[in-house]
């Protein structure tokens, strides 16, 4: 049986969309055509668009509040051309002791505002053993290993099987970094609970999964977008490596020194995208 989403955040006192959506568009939130989540590290492409509204996650009504470091916790309203943006300076995580609900909210809220497509991104250790440090990973679909009660139905269930990232999206990605010769990667992105980083028997069971990366984040965005129809991309930075009998110790403020020595090739690929598109 679906769950009544209303009548779930109303049990888990979420506060109806319609108020924070109401809120944000008295804001200057006007009609966006794509929701983005900046995960670690990437909160600055939003700077490199144009702003148009900015509003701390704290000031929003209902909105979750990130507690991470290197997540700044703004909701941005800009424009890249002709393309209007909502997006998540800092994402929610199901570690920080959120509920699915809660970290799924700001998704139904850019939907609600009028986003259609979703772009997701993450700092993520690498599992492929042909990647780098550094490298950009399209998201070609993904693996979840979060556990845990999943985000609620929006609908009776749909039983049809297939690809949760839009294939036309990838391919602009890709025709965009071979242009500008950037090196993208591609591959399955798992996710894992957190908020400690993964084990070696537990990397060791990821890649033998098929897994080419490893988050812990991104995939309760990811599944409620599909539930609501949105088109969904998306990008990983490669932070670390996850290989090899003994990978090497990683902090989180390591992870997020190398995406922002990404953002400027990320930059290049996300506007390059946009303009191809043309939402």
């Amino acid at each position: 049986m679906w769950i009544d989403v209303q009548t779930k955040m109303e049990e888990t006192q979420i506060p109806s969309t319609t108020i924070t959506t109401d809120f944000l568009r008295d804001m200057g939130f006007c009609q966006p055509s794509m929701g983005m989540i900046l995960g670690t590290g990437f909160g600055r492409f939003s700077e490199m668009l144009e702003v148009e509204a900015r509003v701390k996650y704290n000031d929003i009504p209902g909105f979750p509040v990130s507690t991470v470091a290197e997540h700044a916790g703004y909701l941005v309203s800009a424009r890249h051309g002709k393309t209007r943006l909502v997006i998540m300076q800092g994402r929610i995580h199901r570690y920080e002791g959120y509920s699915p609900e809660q970290v799924t909210f700001p998704v139904r809220i850019m939907h609600q505002l009028g986003a259609r497509t979703l772009f997701v991104t993450n700092a993520a250790g690498g599992l492929n053993r042909f990647f780098q440090v550094g490298d950009l990973m399209s998201i070609v679909d993904h693996i979840d290993m979060m556990g845990g009660d999943p985000p609620p139905s929006i609908g009776p269930p749909d039983f049809r099987s297939g690809p949760v990232y839009d294939e036309e999206l990838r391919i602009v990605l890709a025709d965009v970094a071979a242009k500008s010769g950037m090196t993208l990667r591609s591959g399955v992105l798992s996710s894992m609970l957190g908020p400690s980083f993964e084990t070696p028997a537990e990397i060791a069971m990821l890649r033998r999964f098929g897994a080419d990366a490893v988050s812990m984040s991104t995939v309760p965005e990811v599944v409620v977008a599909s539930q609501l129809n949105m088109r969904i991309a998306g990008v990983s930075c490669i932070s670390n490596m996850c290989v090899g009998d003994e990978p090497s110790p990683i902090k989180h403020e390591d992870v997020a020194v190398v995406v922002n020595d990404a953002i400027d090739r990320f930059s290049l690929l996300m506007t390059g995208m946009l303009e191809e598109i043309n939402l």
